[in-house]
């Protein structure tokens, strides 16, 4: 057997802003490996390799532990998404385990004032994601695949640097809920870096699942202790709530670039904004302009994509259950072209962020039709949904073709928009809602890949840091509310639905064979990392540190700044502010732009090299 190569997170620890030139080994295995933000999670999923387990059964087992040894990210008390690779059959699925809304929703919910509260759990899906990805595609026993998670809550295991931090930094957050300042905190003071972390009862709800799978946490005590919970917390969860809850197991959203095929996760996740960015790329040589640490014009064409897939996304992607998202056109290479081709090469248009426009996807989307489905479509955000196609007096007759159609869809909503516009410019700025932005998300991200070539790419997470901060038999729940939107459009709240994410693991093909498992955390900003590290990689052939460490930036429909990391070019950085650009710069490499974790197989000789980002504490671990 090969000897272990474990890159050691003290280094990362102690050099957080290692620069981009900076000498750096990477590591290597071609049995296995795991990409995780944390070295227990990453340790576990090796050792659940190396006892016959395959993908899928080392990475449902990272997703347990990090929950407990993150628990500022993910947790059994979120939800998240699985992409999942099986090379005998070269098949792909992805299972959304994202959470959902309760059957019975406080319509006034303030997420900027409630998100610390029972009000803001939606319904757990972790539990139900991970078991049944094991039960369908994994080869050990629960039991077994749990044993760490379990031994990690029960004896405990040293707090590191970046988990000291960010109890340190929500301190207050986390005195909120009595039960979860029990844990951690001691005596009302944050506990630190190499201290113990114990969660007993945590230990006692993952040992319940253990013996009883996806229902020794949906029914039974365990359900009945969340839902009494929730209530005295102010929330409205139910038991039905719980007992009525599925992971939903389909099919990625598939793309191309350059070559490539791209997997990603489905709607409501951020897939489709991966796939329509790469679209957009695609019809520019960013190799022969450059990198975009040194050249304006390509950073300048991949900021504008950002704001035509952000704002795209916030109008046209919501639940599906509840919305139907026009996939086929926002994913389509012609669009792709459109929107690329709506692009100002030499300054930001419209100069505002704010002011980008949405695009007119439903031309392209393909689909037929009836008018009552294309009314049912339009009329989304209306109030009482009472407006129909007779309030858009100034359009012609529903068309006879697919283009006829989308384009009257698409006409409908850019009337929808315009009214909003102007009724929103009428308000006073105080009254203005809380536009559609999942700030301050904390998520995480595994990948890892077998010695027979099964790989997975997985992000859960529990919504902002440390969820909602309440925690009920040992599990601290998430805020999953706060992801919806409070102004009208897809992602608005309704009664058993599931918010949008940016969630969005990823794989890349080449010749049908995984060659790069990649996703990130970062709440919002998780689409541009993602699309980021992909141009890197699949443009500019860097190897797996070289893209996570380059230097990243992000901008979008709701923001006022184009956010730049350190390390681009100062001439790159005049340019930019030559063409218009409203820049804020940050200090070496900040969390703000996510925690990319990542594998790439060669496909020449079948190695495996990984990366765990620096900006967090992550650690990869092959063999």
């Amino acid at each position: 057997m090969k000897k272990l190569n474990v890159k050691l997170v003290v280094l990362f620890l102690c050099l957080p802003f290692i620069l981009f030139s900076q000498d750096y080994s990477i590591v290597k295995g071609t049995e296995g490996m795991a990409s995780t933000a944390h070295p227990l999670a990453s340790q576990t999923a090796v050792e659940i390799l190396k006892k016959g387990g395959n993908a899928v059964d080392a990475a449902v087992a990272a997703a347990f532990v990090i929950g407990v040894v993150e628990p500022d990210g993910s947790g059994i008390g979120g939800g998240g998404g699985m992409l999942i690779y099986m090379a005998k059959t070269q098949q792909s699925f992805y299972i959304n385990y994202y959470a959902k809304s309760p059957q019975s929703i406080n319509r006034r919910y303030d997420s900027e004032t409630e998100r610390h509260s029972g009000k803001s759990i939606c319904i757990p899906g972790t539990v139900a994601g991970l078991t049944l990805a094991l039960e369908k595609f994994g080869s050990l026993p629960l039991s077994t695949v749990l044993e760490p998670a379990i031994r990690y809550a029960k004896d405990g295991f040293p707090i590191d640097g970046t988990l000291a931090s960010l109890i340190l930094d929500n301190t207050e957050t986390l005195t909120i809920d009595q039960e979860t300042a029990n844990v951690y905190l001691d005596e009302g003071f944050p506990k630190m870096e190499g201290d113990l972390l114990i969660q007993t009862k945590l230990a006692e709800t993952l040992e319940a699942i253990s013996k009883n799978g996806h229902d020794g946490f949906y029914k039974g005590a365990v359900a009945q202790a969340i839902v009494d919970g929730v209530k005295e917390r102010g929330g409205t969860l139910e038991m039905k709530d719980l007992e009525n809850y599925k992971a939903e197991l389909g099919y990625p959203l598939k793309g191309s670039y350059r070559g490539y095929e791209i997997l990603s996760a489905g709607v409501p996740q951020a897939g489709s904004s991966i796939i329509q960015g790469l679209n957009i790329l695609e019809n520019v040589d960013l190799r022969r302009l450059g990198h975009y640490t040194q050249s304006s014009k390509t950073l300048h064409y991949i900021a504008e994509t950002f704001r035509k897939v952000y704002t795209d996304r916030y109008y046209f992607v919501g639940d599906p259950n509840y919305f139907d998202v026009p996939l086929n056109g926002l994913m389509s290479k012609e669009y792709g072209t459109k929107r690329f081709n709506d692009i100002n090469p030499y300054y930001p248009d419209p100069k505002s962020y704010r002011d980008t426009e949405m695009g007119t996807p439903g031309k392209y989307n393909n689909v037929q039709y009836s008018e009552k489905k294309a009314e049912k479509i339009v009329t989304f955000g209306d109030e009482d949904n009472d407006a129909s196609f007779d309030d858009y007096d100034e359009f012609d007759s529903w068309g006879e073709s697919n283009e006829d159609q989308g384009n009257y869809i698409d006409s409908v909503y850019q009337a929808k928009s315009k009214k909003k516009k102007e009724k929103r410019k009428k308000r006073k700025k105080e009254d203005m809602p809380v536009l559609d932005v999942e700030h301050d998300g904390s998520t995480t991200h595994l990948c890892v890949i077998d010695k027979d070539g099964n790989a997975v790419s997985l992000t859960q997470t529990l919504g902002t840091f440390f969820g909602s901060a309440q925690t009920v038999a040992g599990v601290l729940l998430n805020c999953g509310m706060s992801n919806f939107s409070t102004s009208d459009n897809p992602n608005i709240l309704k009664k058993n639905k599931q918010p949008r994410s940016s969630i969005s693991p990823t794989i890349v093909l080449r010749n049908d064979k995984p060659y790069l498992l990649v996703g990130s955390p970062g709440g919002s900003r998780i689409i541009a990392t993602v699309l980021q590290v992909l141009v890197n990689v699949l443009d500019f052939d860097m190897d797996v540190e070289e893209a996570n460490r380059a230097p990243r930036f992000y901008t979008q429909k709701w923001e006022d700044y184009l956010h730049l990391e350190s390390g681009i070019s100062e001439d790159v950085i005049k340019e930019l502010k030559k063409m218009g650009h409203s820049l804020r710069i940050y200090s070496g490499r900040d969390l703000f732009f996510g925690g990319v974790q990542m594998i790439k197989i060669d496909p020449v000789n079948g190695e495996y090299s990984g990366s765990a980002d620096i900006r967090r504490g992550g650690i990869v671990v092959g063999y």
